[in-house]
Parts: C-alpha cells; sequence; structure tokens
C-alpha cells in the first residue's frame, strides 16, 4: 500500500511526504468558520478516535502516552504528522441533510458530493533510520488512515453513512480480504502499542468469527472499559453505486424508527434528552473496495454514559450490553434497500 512518497524538509527537521488520491463516497457535510472545505482536523480527529476505540489498553494514562506518540498532545509533544488536502475537483452544492425529514423544507446544507475527487498529502518527521525510534514512520500513518476511512468519515453525521471518503486501489483491499485485513490490523496495531504481549486478551484480540463478523476475542474482559472501545465490526451487503443515497435515507428512517418503535430516555444508538447528549455506539460507514464494491461497515462501540450510573446495566455506565438496540437497527437498514 504504498503512495507517492518523498523526502522534504520541515522546520530543519528530515521528513517524508506521500500523496493519496481520494473519492468521496458519500455526502460530506464539512465546513470551516465561512465556508464549505475539507478540514485535515476533522480527518486527524478520526484518527484519534478509532486508535482510541481500537486500543485495548485500560489505563487510560497508558492510552494517553501511547496517541501522543501518534498525534501529540496539548502540553509538551507536537504532532508528528501533518495532513493537508489539495481543492476537491468540484465545488460544494446544497444538499439534504437528515434525509427522512422528506416534509421539511429547511433541511439543507453545503456539502461536498459523491464521486467528488481531491488529493490528500501525509507530511512526518521521520525521514531515517536514526530517527525510527523518535517519530512513527510514514507507511503507519498510512495504514491507519486507510484504515480509520474504512470505519468512519468526516465532517456532520459520520456515524450515519456521511462523510465516506474512499482511497485509491493502491491503498484499498479486495472485498474477499477486507474483514481480515481489518482484523490484522487492528491486531497488528495493539501489539505495537504493547497491548498482547503476555497480555490477558492474547495475542489475537479480534477475531474473525464469520465471513462478515469480526468480534473482540472470549479472552477480552470489556467490562474492564468505561470508554468506548471496539466490539465488534459486520460488514453489510452490497450498495449499488446508484443507490447510496437510498442507503442513507434507510439508515436516517432506521435511526428515527429505532425511537419510535423503542420508547425510552436513553438509546445506544444516540440521543439527546435536554442537555443531555450521546453519540451512537454503533458507526455506519461506507467503504469501496479494490474491486469496486460499496459495502457498509457497522462497528460497534462499547457504549458507556456514566451519568445516573444505577440505572444501568453494569456499574460502569455500560448499556445495550446484548446489543439488542444496535443488532435492531442494523436489521432495519439491512432489509431497507435492496
Amino acid at each position: 500500500m504504498d503512495g507517492r512518497c518523498q523526502g522534504r524538509c520541515w522546520g530543519g527537521c528530515s521528513m517524508k511526504t506521500c500523496t493519496l488520491n481520494c473519492t468521496i463516497i458519500s455526502p460530506m457535510f464539512s465546513a470551516g468558520n465561512r465556508r464549505p472545505e475539507l478540514r485535515p482536523s476533522e480527518l486527524k480527529g478520526l484518527m484519534r478516535y478509532m486508535y482510541r476505540a481500537a486500543i485495548l489498553e485500560t489505563d487510560t494514562k497508558k492510552l494517553y502516552k501511547l496517541e501522543s506518540k501518534y498525534f501529540g498532545n496539548a502540553e509538551k509533544i507536537a504532532s508528528p504528522v501533518r495532513l493537508q488536502f489539495k481543492p476537491p475537483t468540484v465545488p460544494a452544492t446544497r444538499q439534504k441533510f437528515l434525509l427522512h425529514r422528506k416534509e421539511r423544507t429547511n433541511n439543507e446544507q453545503d456539502g461536498f458530493r459523491h464521486d467528488t475527487t481531491f488529493e490528500l498529502v501525509i507530511r512526518t518527521r521521520h525521514n531515517n533510520d536514526k530517527d525510527s525510534k523518535k517519530y512513527p514512520d510514514i507507511k503507519e500513518y498510512e495504514e491507519w488512515l486507510a484504515l480509520s476511512l474504512v470505519l468512519g468519515g468526516m465532517g456532520k453525521r459520520t456515524r450515519r453513512g456521511r462523510g465516506c471518503v474512499a482511497l485509491d486501489e493502491q491503498h484499498s483491499v479486495p472485498k474477499e480480504k477486507l474483514l481480515t485485513w481489518i482484523a490484522e490490523k487492528l491486531n497488528e496495531w495493539n501489539h505495537k502499542a504493547g497491548i498482547t504481549n503476555g497480555a490477558v486478551c492474547g495475542d489475537f484480540p479480534y477475531r474473525v468469527i464469520d465471513d462478515h463478523t469480526i468480534e473482540t476475542a472470549e479472552t477480552v474482559d470489556l467490562n474492564g472499559f468505561c470508554r468506548p472501545v471496539i466490539e465488534k465490526i459486520i460488514l453489510g451487503k452490497e450498495i449499488k453505486d446508484k443507490d447510496v443515497r437510498k442507503f442513507l435515507e434507510v439508515v436516517d428512517d432506521a435511526s428515527h424508527e429505532i425511537k419510535r418503535r423503542h420508547p425510552k430516555k436513553r438509546f445506544a444508538t444516540g440521543f439527546a434528552v435536554g442537555k443531555e447528549r450521546f453519540a451512537s455506539s454503533v458507526i455506519v460507514s461506507v467503504t469501496r473496495t479494490a474491486d469496486q464494491i460499496l459495502l457498509p461497515v457497522y462497528t460497534y462501540v462499547k457504549a458507556v454514559y456514566q451519568k445516573d450510573n444505577q440505572k444501568d446495566d453494569q456499574k460502569n455506565g455500560a448499556f445495550d450490553t446484548d446489543y439488542k438496540e444496535r443488532n435492531t437497527f442494523i436489521s432495519f437498514i439491512e432489509g431497507g434497500y435492496d
């Protein structure tokens, strides 16, 4: 998975650059203060989030230290990676934002359309062997970026399939290898973080259990986590290129329907009640494989809401631990876009 890489100079430090060709495969609602734009901070935020969710480290201080190595922090460590977007091929246009609200006329926002292409440039501080212990290699960022874009998107409403991006064939894998590749990368990064070295979760904390599902191994004690960590990943059925909008309509309908059919105060699929907010603990994304197949990807992260704990399934604030609500939500989606 090699991009176009070359050496440059960054503030007197040796560095490498790599350029990736990208295609937006679902509407992206991304904007700065004044106008729609592709924002590197959103992509880096996605990479950070997925890193935290994937690394099965129960000690949050250790996790913070691991994360800082790759992305820097606000205290002492500058980020060793910079991301730059070159302008997209076409400008943003007004598009419907919530597709289940068909009666509303004020339901439009500026967004980049499906099939818009752009270039992403990665720059890192690592360029030679003597730096290898200090800065991560650029290929590590390429790999993590590729995985993050399979599991999530950029901009608004990314947990509902918006802002998804496909990399060129050189940086993607065919459908038949996708699930294995995801599991391998998750395990590889846990190994790099030292999580699997003699840990109770074993050498392979994420395992492919059938032709469409990855789950954490039985040796992983999810009860030990008081934060969102990846519990399982499911690949959905193929989406025809012309049916991306229909798929997103079904996703929005399912988000609405799950709350209508199961009225309660809190939902693992997300809720907003008064001042209380909870982001969905199932992330819906769309990916395009190297053989040009569009697939939904459903990533379950642990549902943890740490207010009013006495009413939760467990003392650490977890709920929907049997996945019943999230499984129902996905069944609505998978049954609705034939």
